[in-house]
């Protein structure tokens, strides 16, 4: 150990002939020389001793100074064993040798996980959306930013087909593919299906420069045209026949989608595990138009969402008010949702976008009943989501990022409801 001698004052004398003070170095005779000038100072005149300035300085070991002793023997290397990170010495890890191995840090492998607590493994991974390094984080499932859209990168097999039917609409269904290039995540393909005359939107510059902006961010879009016309029924079930992902959604051309709503109904979707979410579309000319008695129809999922049965002039066909006007908006306000969160609620059926698990819409028959109706019919969506419903369940979202552009309809001839018809012979 090195000890440091008891500072003494630098005019006292040396204590013997045996002593061997170390010859001072140039900067410290010098230091010497300019106090001895001094040595007229205010202190010394007042009768008090001077003394030397500042702090006596630790001397550090010399170069020729290693680290341990020469005939110190090696370090024995160290034990696997770890806790908290550091490691045991030899001699506590062989007397500890026959205790209990402590788990490491994470959930306990005999306690259940729960829908939240997924955590991807090597098998998730594989089909995770597009992983990217960016400001030194890894983003996943992040749409390309402008710096990359002309990189190549291997296509991701999508986690979502969104399914766009369209006829006569150019500018609605531009504002809807750009509400489509908001979205972060998850990965999706759209597929876009017209049915106006001479394909009218793949004519179209606006239509087109939104292609064009979701392809570069990565997204696959197949543009199709589907004719002759035989009802909004056998579109539907057309772009069913198109999709091969997991989930699918269907997303009416004038409906736009606020950043980050894709992500939550995929998420709810899976938290659930019910066969369809959906976002019931907002009317923002209603903003100032309070309804409070619509609203009192909500009633939130309690715990998992369960099967429903649906029929027309049902009691659960009082909830229907709730989704008119800007109602929705109102009550998250009211509720103050979290800016990430959401709740599920019990719909009567939604309109515009619904996400449905693609096993559980081909389960309850899709849109095949198409085969049985006349061409001119309306409420094909009411039929297919309450099919779902019988099997499955399904679920509304608060707050809904829905916005409903408020276009004139494309089908204003609707003589027949398709769940009367379907539902006829099942009351």
């Amino acid at each position: 150990m090195l000890r440091r001698h008891p500072p003494r004052p630098h005019d006292a004398p040396p204590a013997g002939e045996g002593a061997r003070r170390r010859p001072r170095r140039r900067a410290q005779r010098r230091r010497v020389g300019a106090t001895a000038q001094r040595s007229g100072s205010t202190r010394q005149r007042a009768g008090r001793p001077c003394r030397r300035r500042g702090r006596a300085r630790l001397r550090r070991p010399r170069h020729g100074l290693l680290g341990g002793h020469a005939t110190r023997p090696p370090r024995a290397a160290p034990t696997g064993r770890v806790r908290e990170g550091r490691r045991l010495h030899p001699r506590d890890a062989h007397r500890d040798r026959d205790r209990p191995r402590l788990r490491g840090r994470g959930a306990h492998p005999r306690l259940p996980a729960r829908a939240l607590d997924h955590r991807p493994g090597p098998e998730d991974r594989r089909a995770v959306d597009c992983r990217r390094r960016r400001g030194g984080l890894i983003v996943i499932g992040a749409r390309r930013q402008a710096a990359e859209w002309a990189r190549t990168e291997h296509p991701v097999p999508p986690r979502i087909d969104v399914l766009i039917p369209t006829a006569g609409r150019i500018a609605e269904l531009a504002v809807t593919l750009a509400g489509l290039a908001a979205q972060d995540s998850p990965s999706f393909r759209v597929v876009l299906s017209d049915q106006s005359d001479h394909a009218a939107s793949h004519s179209a510059p606006s239509v087109q420069a939104m292609v064009r902006v979701l392809e570069a961010q990565g997204h696959e879009v197949v543009h199709l045209a589907h004719l002759p016309r035989r009802g909004i029924a056998e579109h539907r079930q057309f772009l069913f026949e198109q999709s091969d992902a997991p989930s699918v959604l269907f997303l009416d051309d004038d409906i736009w989608l606020e950043p980050g709503s894709l992500q939550r109904m995929h998420d709810a979707l899976e938290t659930l595990a019910c066969g369809f979410v959906g976002l019931a579309p907002q009317g923002l000319s209603f903003l100032h138009d309070e309804r409070p008695e619509q609203r009192a129809g909500y009633e939130p999922w309690h715990g998992a969402v369960e099967p429903e049965r649906m029929r027309p002039g049902g009691p659960q066909m009082s909830r229907l008010p709730l989704h008119n006007a800007a109602n929705l908006v109102h009550l998250a306000r009211d509720l103050e949702m979290p800016p990430d969160g959401w709740q599920a609620y019990h719909v009567a059926w939604i309109g515009g976008c619904v996400l449905y698990r693609r096993s559980a819409l081909a389960e309850a028959g899709a849109f095949e009943f198409w085969r049985t109706s006349p061409p001119l019919h309306s409420g094909e969506d009411v039929a297919a989501e309450w099919r779902v419903m019988d099997r499955r369940g399904g679920a509304g979202l608060l707050p809904s990022g829905a916005v409903h552009l408020e276009a004139p309809t494309t089908i204003p001839d609707r003589p027949i409801d398709l769940f009367d018809l379907v539902f006829a012979s099942d009351p």
